[in-house]
């Protein structure tokens, strides 16, 4: 790593997070991921992430089987753009119940919750950006 501690793909944006036992670095195929871990690792707390990689599993099936506008809500006219917040969270809890399921002794905190709701919403509406551009919009 560079002495400055920047990217050393040349962006200026840090790609370490100092802490007091070592760094961390986050994963560099995402690089915009350290911020949403930015409070959290202030504070030091261990985060439960096995609800989004369960509800990321159960995401990516309902786009292949229904597609991306299973999350989408109805528009009355032209494609729909907005992601509906029931269904999001229909499925962070069916996320949530398989990873109790999963591991019963982890404990599954509200904030953890908050933190997959919103990288989940984030990876949703990457996924729905893609598809309108693929459409022409």
């Amino acid at each position: 790593m560079p002495a400055s501690g920047k990217n050393p793909g040349g962006r200026s944006e840090k790609w370490t997070v100092k802490k007091p036992g070592g760094t961390l670095r986050p994963f560099q195929q995402e690089p915009g991921l350290h911020h949403l871990f930015r409070e959290v690792l202030a504070v030091g707390q261990v985060i439960n992430l096995a609800p989004l990689f369960k509800a990321r599993q159960i995401a990516v099936g309902l786009q292949h089987r229904e597609g991306i506008d299973y999350f989408t809500l109805e528009e009355a006219e032209g494609p729909a753009f907005r992601l509906d917040p029931a269904k999001i969270e229909d499925v962070i809890e069916q996320g949530r119940r398989a990873a109790a399921q999963a591991a019963p002794g982890l404990a599954l905190r509200e904030p953890d919750l908050a933190l997959c709701r919103r990288m989940l919403r984030r990876e949703l509406i990457h996924d729905l950006a893609v598809n309108l551009l693929q459409l022409g919009y």
